[in-house]
């Protein structure tokens, strides 16, 4: 015979009756609702929000004196080739990305020989705390093995801005609980701005709250796919954002277990979904079982000291200490068996207490 538990997974959804209400509201109230709210400014995005209410600490990336050596190493590396810098606004030059060499025949530049050498000191800067020279970078790297007489020029305006902008710095600060902070994602394409006619994909990755403002990570790489228009791009360059291994989807699965950790501090401040803030412990039943809500893990689970010949349902217990509508779809029945322990796992909602074909399901 077996004895066991079943775990039960809640979520943070809302009241399903209210959810369903607003997906059947009047499209017409939404329209109104959302043309009373428009703006004509960028500042009055946030003209009713509370922003830096109290003082906090910044950290600041100065990477001046390491972008400074990588001027000092252009110059050095290009000898008599390197021509005089110059202030410029932007690292592109006038034709954007630098055209590669197209034919065999075709003469390689002067800088090919030293430009790897160039690109990938500058990249470290890029990746630590300049992501405006990331997708410079990416598109010179990329022309390594075809470097052209236009990659010289594009290579010289790229060291030209970082000369011009060798004061910016990256500034962070952090002065919000964790519960009051947000991963925001921003993704964006480059369309057709190469000669290769592929699109590039930009993704930048913040931590934001009301005194917070912490940039986190930022990539631009090349789609592997040619795009036929502009919505193509943007759309392949979200799903490349929410798939990145430090990007998206990862992100948010680790910021909801930041969420949940750390101790009696973190259970104050957060509270995931309305849940319970303290782990709840319930009395024994005449049957011997139980009810045990696990708080750091968001964890349901129902112990059951004795056997049982079907799946434990939630909705048939009168004593359950969370709404069923908190509840996820997934559940977990550990079997304890003369053998050791074996488990299954389900929907619950669908499968409800439908036995397994197993003797002595619980």
């Amino acid at each position: 015979m077996w004895v066991g538990a079943t775990y039960l997974f809640t979520k943070g959804c809302a009241d399903p009756k209210a959810a369903l209400a607003s997906i059947k509201r009047d499209k017409g109230e939404a329209k109104k609702k959302a043309r009373a709210q428009g703006f004509s400014y960028l500042d009055q995005l946030f003209e009713d929000q509370p922003c830096m209410t109290k003082p906090v600490t910044v950290m600041l990336y100065d990477m001046k004196p390491f972008l400074q050596s990588c001027v000092d190493r252009y110059v050095q590396l290009a000898g008599r080739d390197a021509k005089p810098m110059k202030k410029v606004a932007t690292p592109f030059h006038e034709e954007r990305i630098a055209r590669p060499v197209t034919d065999e025949s075709e003469q390689k530049g002067v800088l090919a020989p030293i430009a790897a050498r160039v690109l990938m000191k500058i990249l470290f800067a890029a990746r630590m705390a300049r992501y405006d020279l990331l997708r410079a970078v990416q598109g010179l790297a990329a022309r390594m093995t075809k470097w052209s007489a236009d990659c010289d020029r594009a290579l010289h305006r790229l060291v030209c801005y970082i000369d011009t902008t060798i004061d910016v710095k990256l500034k962070a600060f952090i002065g919000d609980p964790l519960c009051k902070c947000r991963l925001w994602c921003f993704a964006d394409a480059d369309h057709a701005g190469e000669y290769d006619n592929r699109s590039i994909t930009g993704c930048f990755l913040v931590l934001i709250g009301p005194n917070t403002y912490f940039p986190l990570t930022a990539f631009s790489k090349k789609q592997t796919s040619v795009s036929m228009s502009s919505t193509e791009s943007e759309v392949v360059a979200a799903n490349i954002s929410l798939r990145a291994v430090t990007v998206g989807l990862p992100s948010s699965g680790l910021w909801a277990y930041l969420q949940n950790a750390g101790g009696d501090e973190a259970k104050k401040h957060s509270t995931p979904g309305g849940l319970p803030n303290t782990s709840i412990t319930t009395q024994t039943e005449k049957d011997g079982e139980y009810w045990e809500f696990i708080r750091h893990r968001r964890l349901l689970v129902r112990v059951h000291p004795k056997s049982r010949s079907s799946l434990f349902d939630p909705t048939s217990s009168k004593t359950i200490p969370l709404p069923i509508h908190r509840l996820g779809n997934a559940r977990t029945t550990l079997m304890v068996t003369k053998d050791g322990i074996d488990f299954r796992q389900d929907h619950w909602r669908r499968n409800r207490s439908s036995t397994s074909g197993h003797h002595g399901h619980l």
